[in-house]
Order: C-alpha cells, then sequence, then structure tokens
C-alpha cells in the first residue's frame, strides 16, 4: 500500500512540473486594446412639478328619506280541507253571444250622397264661372232698321223677289219698327214647292179662308222666295207678328226633312 501511494505521489509531481512547464507560455494571451469611454449624456433638467389642484370641497349629505310604514301583510283565507269535484258542481248557464250583424248599406248610402254632393258643387262652380267668362263678353251691338236690312237683302242675287198683292189677308203692309226675332215653320202641305206655297198667300186675297202669310219660303232644293219685305208684318206667329221675321220651309212628306239644307 505504501509503494502504491508514493507511486501516486511522485506521478503527481511530474504532473505538475509538466503543466508548469509547458502552459506557462500558452497562457499568455493578448489583451484586448480597451475602448474608449463614451462621454456621458447630459442630464436632462427636471420639469417643475404642477401645482396641486385645490380639493374641491364635499358636497353636503342630503338628508335620508323617512321610511314609509310597511303595509300590513293581508291575511290569507282560511282552504277547506277538500275541494269538491267537478262533476258534482252545478252547470252554470253560458251567456249567449249575439248573431254577428251583416254589414249595413248605411256607410255606402253616405259615401255616395258625399260624392254627388261634391259633383253638384263643382258643376255649380264651373257653371258659374263659365256665366261670368260669358258675361264679361260684350254683345255685339247692331241698330239696322228693317227698311236697310231690306236694302241688303235686295242685293243678293240667289234671293227671288215675288212680292205679294197688299190685302188685309196675307199683306196687311203694316211696317215693322223693330226686330226681335226669327220665326222658322215648316209648310202644312208636304211635297209643294216654294212657288206653289207662295201662290196659296197669294190667293187668300180673294178666298178669304184664313190669314197666313211668310217673309221668306224655303224650297225643296233650297231656293228661296221672298214674298214680304222684312220691314213689313207677316201672318205666321199669332203675338209676334209685329217684331219678327218669318221663314216657311219645304219638306217633301210628312216627316219634316228636306232634301237640301241652307
Amino acid at each position: 500500500m505504501d509503494n502504491r501511494e508514493n507511486n501516486i505521489e511522485n506521478r503527481e509531481d511530474l504532473l505538475t512540473d509538466f503543466f508548469q512547464t509547458d502552459s506557462a507560455p500558452h497562457s499568455r494571451q493578448p489583451q484586448r486594446p480597451q475602448q474608449p469611454q463614451q462621454p456621458q449624456r447630459p442630464q436632462q433638467p427636471q420639469q417643475p412639478q404642477r401645482p396641486q389642484q385645490p380639493q374641491q370641497p364635499q358636497r353636503p349629505q342630503q338628508p335620508q328619506r323617512p321610511q314609509q310604514p310597511q303595509r300590513p301583510q293581508q291575511l290569507q283565507q282560511p282552504q277547506p280541507d277538500y275541494l269538491p269535484y267537478p262533476d258534482s258542481l252545478p252547470e252554470q248557464p253560458q251567456p249567449k253571444r249575439p248573431p254577428p250583424k251583416a254589414p249595413g248599406k248605411k256607410p255606402l248610402i253616405l259615401i255616395a250622397l258625399l260624392a254627388a254632393g261634391f259633383l253638384v258643387i263643382v258643376f255649380a262652380f264651373i257653371m258659374e264661372a263659365r256665366a261670368n267668362r260669358l258675361a264679361a263678353i260684350p254683345e255685339p251691338e247692331i241698330h239696322l232698321h228693317p227698311s236697310e236690312i231690306q236694302e241688303e237683302i235686295d242685293r243678293l242675287a240667289w234671293i227671288e223677289q215675288m212680292p205679294l198683292t197688299i190685302n188685309p189677308y196675307s199683306r196687311p203692309g203694316y211696317l215693322l219698327e223693330e226686330v226681335n226675332g226669327i220665326v222658322i215653320h215648316y209648310i202644312g202641305n208636304p211635297a209643294t214647292t216654294a212657288l206653289q206655297n207662295r201662290n196659296y198667300f197669294e190667293s187668300l186675297a180673294t178666298s178669304h179662308e184664313t190669314y197666313a202669310s211668310s217673309n221668306f219660303i224655303v224650297g225643296l232644293v233650297g231656293e228661296i222666295i221672298q214674298c214680304i219685305p222684312v220691314d213689313e208684318i207677316a201672318y205666321a206667329s199669332n203675338q209676334r207678328n209685329k217684331d219678327t221675321l218669318s221663314i216657311e220651309i219645304c219638306h217633301p212628306d210628312e216627316t219634316g226633312g228636306s232634301q237640301r239644307s241652307l
């Protein structure tokens, strides 16, 4: 044991000597150049502290509302120990509902009446506006004496002048002072010409059958015969002979039609 320990110690001594002699040059490493020190940053000036805001005064506490007195609890009604069966309960009569009413016709009638009234009002406004517009139009004033009218008729070549002889039955010869209307009649004898009717008026002077005549007669094909001047009275109407002119129209049959219009 002692020899073994001595051998171990000798080995350790040899190893230490070896490492001391060989490792010395390797243990020296080149030193790194020292980096220049960076200049220190100037310290920033400290910002002045903000003044503290004054504390707001505390609001006074509101007085507490007095508590309302509690309502007394309602006493529960005692329920019976048992409930009767539904079969044993008496049947209660159910109220009868009236049958639904059919929609009446009154609303429709009211709507129809309102619509009719509205139309009547609109029609009345339209008629009034039309009457006012017509009233605003001045009527042409024509002041012509019947004799002046006769002068104009004498110039018309398509009116044949065949005056009656003056007699109390067809041409009394009384003068017209004014003309306020025109009377138009159908001849009482169908299918007769204008000349035949003119000759009939002329025959009354001798036959004395009746009083009848006309200022003008229009024939079946449009011919016109003047029997009495327009400034004299003709016997064509009962009460308007004194202020009207008269025209008799021939027709082919009793229907009153004519072959040619004026």
